[in-house]
């Protein structure tokens, strides 16, 4: 089975702009492109992103959008440090059958409250696609500036989850047949 493959690039870093006046706000904007390497088989999908601000610095809003639309954050926390879904996994105890519904672990359809059999909120990516999101954090940097700049080597090196940093960071993780990858 074919695992998803996650690569992540740094876009640019701008001011945030309100009726076109600076608000005192940077925008600091990357990809994530999750591909599928199998040239023979289709995988499903979820992804998530975890953004990480310096202390000092205000994480005051995240938006992302794939392929051209607007991907809904609603009722979920935007916060330094917390993980945000991007593309849903499976419930706890379901899998998927052919059709694409669900079914839970005695094989009975799971459904929805009003009684609806629910499909896999997973995405799908043909052999050999990708996807690609890209991803806006909205900060308020410290009163030195410090936390907002540009790409360099470390960019977009691997940190531990909740440790502290001295720029901004992000950890990705895209899950497909039971494995994830960061």
């Amino acid at each position: 089975y074919p695992l998803a493959q996650v690569d992540k690039a740094f876009t640019g870093t701008t001011q945030h702009l309100v009726d076109g006046v600076w608000d005192g706000t940077w925008d600091v904007a990357y990809s994530i492109t999750v591909s599928n390497p199998s040239s023979k088989a289709e995988l499903q999908y979820s992804l998530t992103d975890t953004p990480t601000t310096p202390s000092g610095s205000d994480l005051k809003g995240v938006t992302v959008t794939y392929a051209g639309q607007q991907v809904d954050l609603t009722g979920q926390t935007v916060a330094s440090g917390t993980a945000l879904t991007i593309v849903p996994g499976l419930p706890e105890g379901t899998s998927r059958e052919g059709d694409g519904n669900l079914v839970n672990a005695d094989g009975s359809p799971y459904t929805d409250a009003d009684g609806n059999q629910v499909k896999d909120p997973r995405a799908t990516l043909e052999a050999g696609g990708s996807a690609v999101y890209t991803v806006v954090l909205n900060v308020a940097a410290r009163d030195d500036g410090a936390a907002v700049a540009r790409a360099d080597d470390t960019s977009c090196a691997a940190i531990t989850p909740g440790s502290d940093v001295s720029t901004i960071h992000n950890s990705t993780s895209a899950t497909s047949n039971g494995v994830t990858r960061t």
